[in-house]
């Protein structure tokens, strides 16, 4: 457990030196392989309080599984339900059937999430 809490630490330290060597104008995408709302909406939350020239934006149409309920495990998060709405997560257990081979629920992880941002001033 030690190990895991370390990560959100060494994310936003990523994230920040992310964001100061983007253009602007310039993409951002921050994605994980864990299904911790503290390392993934947390995160995201954190960014854009902490810097306001930095918004989500919709990453298309390919959509796993939305869970716009997630934030709310995440004190101080303060995500809208627009901004949930531009976030992907999925665990492999809710994969839906008919999703192609690639996708299949035997796939090695416990989950993927990805936020992507944009850099307007």
């Amino acid at each position: 457990m030690k190990e895991l809490s370390s990560y959100p630490p060494l994310q936003r330290k990523l994230l920040i030196a992310a964001v100061k060597l983007l253009k602007v104008g310039g993409v951002l995408v921050y994605s994980t392989c864990t299904f911790t709302s503290s390392e993934n909406e947390g995160q995201i939350s954190w960014l854009l309080g902490e810097f306001p020239n930095i918004q989500l934006e919709s990453q298309g149409k390919f959509h796993l599984n939305k869970e716009s309920d997630r934030c709310s495990q995440f004190p101080g998060c303060t995500l809208s339900n627009e901004q949930l709405s531009l976030l992907q997560s999925f665990h492999p257990a809710f994969i839906p059937p008919t999703a192609s081979c690639m996708l299949s629920p035997n796939i090695d992880t416990i989950g993927f999430f990805i936020a992507k941002l944009r850099k307007f001033r």
